[in-house]
Parts: structure tokens; sequence; C-alpha cells
């Protein structure tokens, strides 16, 4: 089987197991790009909204940037509900994005608490977020990695952009963001594509 391609933003680290896992056990290990494809015919669709985008760098690979709550967005929805899994996802600061107002020591904690999010929603299923999950508080200690696998696509795709706009109040660094504050940009790797979108409070 070929190897997945990998990009400069995608690191090296495997997600945790499971959800309540301590602190002093979060451990970096390596990892790869979701073994899945997107298809064609999903990514067209999304290169039919006129708000997002795809360029295609190599027969194979695509580069796709989608807006939240865009139709595209909708379309890569509607294909994770099948059996999708294991994107990798990278919480990244992109500071063109962000207000002057935003302290840049703030910055640092967003990108943890952000961090922390996937963290807590790595090992969710799809049928799991149907409930009233809540995300536990920060990890004490070393932060975890920024990049982990989410269990299931569909959770990266929906709850995870959910908690990450609007978090537990024990998440104050991104709790006291204004709404329509920009908060962090979010990397999703498959075989054949990576996927940015960005969060906003």
């Amino acid at each position: 089987m070929p190897r997945a391609k990998r990009t400069a933003s995608v690191q090296t680290v495997r997600s945790p197991r499971p959800l309540m896992r301590p602190a002093d056990s979060v451990v970096e290990h390596s990892t790869r790009p979701s073994p899945m494809k997107v298809p064609k015919k999903v990514l067209l669709e999304v290169k039919a909204d006129a708000s997002c985008t795809v360029i295609q760098h190599e027969p194979e690979y695509f580069e796709v940037e989608f807006a939240v709550g865009s139709v595209g967005h909708q379309s890569l929805i509607k294909w994770s509900e099948g059996d999708v899994i294991d994107p990798l996802v990278t919480v990244q600061i992109d500071v063109a994005r962000v207000p002057p107002a935003t302290l840049a020591g703030t910055l640092a904690a967003i990108q943890t608490e952000a961090q922390c999010i996937v963290y807590h929603c790595a090992p969710l299923s799809a049928a799991g977020i149907a409930a009233a999950v809540v995300i536990p508080p920060p990890l004490l200690g070393a932060p975890p990695p920024a990049s982990v696998n989410i269990h299931h696509a569909k959770v990266a795709l929906t709850f995870l952009l959910d908690k990450l706009a609007s978090p537990p109040a024990t998440y104050p660094a991104i709790s006291a963001l204004p709404l329509g504050t920009y908060v962090c940009t979010i990397l999703y790797a498959y075989k054949n594509s990576q996927h940015r979108t960005w969060v906003y409070k």
C-alpha cells in the first residue's frame, strides 16, 4: 500500500485513548492521516460552493478550504455519516486572522485549550455525540499534542467545531473572546486530501 502523503502542517503524533486519560500519561507517538479517501464526487460538490476552495496539487491529492456551515461543509458532513474514520486533526493559529486586541500571551492559552478540546473529542463515536456529552476541563500539566486522530469524521466536522466555538466555562481563554472573534484553524488530513477551516466564536 503506498504511503499517505504528509504535508508540513501535519505533525506525527497519535490520538490518545481513552477520553478521560490522566494528564501525566499523555504521550506523543507516531501517527498518520486517515486511511480514508474523500470521493472525487464529494470534492466536486465542495468545489461547486463559491465559499469553498478545492485545489488539485497532484492527480490524486487535493487541498480543500471550506467555511463552517457552508454548502460545501454540509456535503462533507453528509459523506462523513458513513463509516469514515480517523481524520488526523491539527490545531493551528493563523496570526493574520487574530484581532489586534487579542494579546499575544492569550494566543498560547487559546491554542492549548483548543488542543484539549480536540483531545477530549478524539475517542467519541458518531452515535456518542447524540447524547449530552460534556467536554471535560483542560488537562493539567503539559498540553496534548497539536494533532490527534479523531475516531469518527462526523465528530470532527460537527461536534468538535461546535465545542471550539462555544466551549464550557472551564475553558476561560476561548470563553472570554467576543462573539465573532477568530478562535483557531482546524486541519483535517485524509489519504488523498487536506482540508482547512476557520473557527469563530
